[in-house]
């Protein structure tokens, strides 16, 4: 069976649209996961202000034994909260 020109046309079209559906997806991955990666740093980089700042509080008044702040240091995930005893 041979393929008309009209047949041929329409599957041209049809890959053409399947070809640039995908562009799109593989597109919007790309900016999705730069969107994702972005977030991430960007809370990363809040976390460790928080972190590093109740670890300078604790440390410029030692001995720091209110309960609140070493609850604050437990809270932000302070790696060393050994001055909060």
């Amino acid at each position: 069976m041979t393929t008309t020109p009209r047949i041929a046309r329409t599957k041209a079209a049809f890959d053409r649209a399947i070809d640039k559906s995908r562009e799109e997806d593989a597109v919007w991955a790309r900016k999705r996961a730069a969107r994702i990666e972005r977030q991430d740093a960007e809370r990363g980089s809040a976390a460790a202000f928080r972190r590093d700042t109740c670890i300078a509080a604790a440390q410029s008044n030692p001995p720091c034994i209110e309960r609140n702040q070493y609850n604050m240091c437990e809270k932000w995930g302070a790696a060393d909260t050994s001055h909060c005893e």
